[in-house]
């Protein structure tokens, strides 16, 4: 029955790669005559029809692209072998932290012959009082939020998963004594999502109706109103909602069964799903696919030179460290402007702005912990707020004096550089910090400018602009890159602007010849 099991499964993904394959064989037929500027492709209403179906082809291939990917990994990881246990953290997007929000509830789900046998819930303190001797927590989180010790729900620190992922099970088996096969982060965008999909669930324990509409108001208010570490406020509503929603999926009882999917693939592509195995061929897998939750999840400079590209990933990670729901308030910007000389020098400037739009009773400052994850090879040159410098961190300083300045340091594959910063209820900040990297380098073909923009787990819809300044007398155009979607750009003599929600990640090629 196993074989069986995991045979059909393989079939069915053989089955929706042919008809991924036909989908591009379709749009691809269809662009080539529109671009043919034939009758009728010459008229306007053919035009616009045919690129609103050449449109929605790709949205759709995309969604079949991704049934293909999950069916490709669900049979690795759905117990068919044996069976597997996985941590499930339900991290809160209105308490942000690296990965996507406060860990505040726990969940340890197992599968075995590709069902899911069991899903249990807990109050992340339930776990983390069980933890025996002491761990030292990382300086920012023991100077911001005056901790001396290091617990599962404080283990999502690292901005990649990967690392985060790993140490929250190696903080679950301290606390317990148990290994997992796995870790998952679940945010709560993803959950409202869910909610639209299954549509309202009724609590009876407290007699509240929960819909997508109403989701976030509710989580703030039962799980701000009244809380304290230990109590069990969060675990009772985060705990038997998401137990309800469980329910109601696996009966498929009013379901929309698309737009589930639909919320899964929104949810993956921008990170509020996060998974990380310890099977090194699992973890390869969902690595290489960018589920993983790495930075950057994705290479740059695929398919060209290495000699005349430059690869120039950008990721802005956010932790709350106000012991509060505030996040739900706060609005942001970012901003990217770069210069490139005669030489091919690149100097960068890179600015956030954030609103604190908390006021009256839901007022509570904005305590931030903000990395900025640059390229290897970067040189910062200032970090200023609202165009004031920024002082480096006074140790011993009592109380702690902010903003300050963390010094460069090396995560991974980025150059790290961190603010921590108050911002209180209705203030703006502004925050940018400036840098330079390795020149640019020209070839017969010009020179490649590979931007990327990485989305922070548990943040959504951040207005994002990007400036490029070069000389004059050169030329300059953007290249779609499979997997990210053109854009609309304005160019004239000697820069490109474009604009653009970051609800995912974005890459962007630019071609410079001189």
């Amino acid at each position: 029955q196993q074989t069986a099991g995991v045979s059909d499964v393989m079939r069915l993904s053989t089955e929706v790669s042919r008809v991924s394959q036909s989908l591009g064989l379709v749009a691809a037929h269809l662009a080539s005559l529109q671009q043919t500027r034939r009758f009728p492709f010459s008229t306007r209403t053919v035009a616009s029809f045919t690129t609103s179906v050449i449109s929605k082809l790709g949205n759709l291939r995309r969604m079949v692209d991704y049934a293909d990917k999950m069916l490709t990994l669900y049979p690795r990881i759905a117990g068919f072998r044996k069976k597997q246990t996985y941590l499930v953290l339900l991290q809160n997007s209105m308490e942000l932290r690296p990965t996507g929000g406060f860990i505040g509830s726990v969940a340890v789900a197992t599968f075995a012959d590709g069902r899911l046998t069991n899903f249990d819930i807990q109050d992340v303190y339930t776990f983390d009082g069980q933890l025996k001797g002491h761990v030292d927590p990382p300086e920012a989180v023991r100077e911001l939020l005056g901790t001396e010790h290091w617990y599962l729900r404080d283990s999502n620190w690292d901005p990649d998963f990967r690392e985060s992922g790993g140490r929250a099970a190696w903080f679950y088996e301290k606390e317990t004594g148990n290994t997992v096969d796995g870790v998952f982060a679940v945010n709560t965008p993803f959950v409202a999502q869910v909610l639209g999909a299954v549509g309202p669930i009724d609590l009876a324990d407290y007699n509240d109706r929960i819909t997508a509409d109403n989701f976030y108001g509710k989580s703030l208010f039962y799980t701000q109103n009244n809380f304290f570490p230990g109590s069990t406020q969060k675990k009772d509503f985060l705990g038997t909602l998401a137990r309800a929603l469980m329910e109601k999926i696996t009966t498929g009882k009013g379901t929309n069964i698309t737009k589930l999917f639909s919320a899964l693939t929104t949810a993956i592509s921008a990170h509020d799903v996060l998974m990380m195995f310890t099977s090194s061929e699992l973890q390869a897998m969902v690595e290489h696919l960018g589920w993983a939750g790495q930075v950057p999840t994705a290479p740059g400079c695929n398919g060209v030179s290495s000699a005349i590209c430059r690869f120039d990933p950008l990721a802005i990670v956010e932790a709350n460290m106000g012991v509060n729901k505030v996040n739900y308030f706060i609005r942001r910007t970012i901003t990217r402007q770069i210069t490139i000389d005669r030489d091919g020098s690149l100097e960068e400037a890179v600015t956030l702005t954030i609103t604190n739009t908390s006021g009256g009773e839901d007022g509570k400052p904005y305590r931030t912990y903000v990395r900025f994850l640059l390229p290897q090879g970067s040189s910062v040159k200032s970090v200023v707020l609202d165009e004031a410098a920024i002082g480096p961190r006074q140790t011993n300083k009592t109380p702690l004096v902010l903003p300050y300045f963390d010094e460069i340091s090396v995560l991974g594959e980025s150059t790290v550089s961190a603010v921590a910063l108050d911002i209180l209820p209705g203030a703006e900040k502004q925050l940018t910090i400036t840098y330079t990297l390795p020149p640019l380098q020209f070839g017969s073909e010009g020179a490649i400018l590979d931007l990327f923009d990485q989305k922070q787990p548990g943040v959504s819809g951040t207005p994002a602009r990007t400036i490029i300044r070069y000389p004059h007398v050169w030329t300059a155009g953007m290249e779609d890159r499979e997997g990210f979607s053109g854009r609309e750009f304005i160019a004239k003599d000697g820069q490109i602007e474009y604009n653009t929600i970051l609800d995912a990640d974005e890459l962007t090629r630019i071609r410079l010849t001189k």
